[in-house]
């Protein structure tokens, strides 16, 4: 029995366009497309806004001095969409 299903796997691959026909998947980088929230302001514990420069990373927020090290990465309550209940 284990033969036979052997044999049928082996013929199925055999028939298979699997590693036969190649497709080029050509992707381009395009962050710029997507908002991140945390792109906008950073508030620290004195309660000012500070704006951050889109591509910072969020490292580079975690290493700020004003941050001291501390972060809590918070995202107001979402609204849904109309007839999303």
């Amino acid at each position: 029995m284990v033969a036979a299903v052997w044999t049928e796997v082996n013929d199925r691959l055999r028939q298979s366009l699997h590693n036969a026909i190649l497709i080029r998947l050509d992707m381009a980088d395009q962050r710029h497309q997507v908002s991140r929230p945390w792109d906008s302001q950073l508030v620290t514990a004195d309660k000012t806004a500070k704006p951050i420069a889109p591509g910072t990373a969020i490292a580079d927020v975690f290493d700020r001095s004003d941050v001291g090290g501390k972060l809590l990465i918070w995202s107001g309550p979402k609204e849904n969409p109309p007839g999303d209940h």
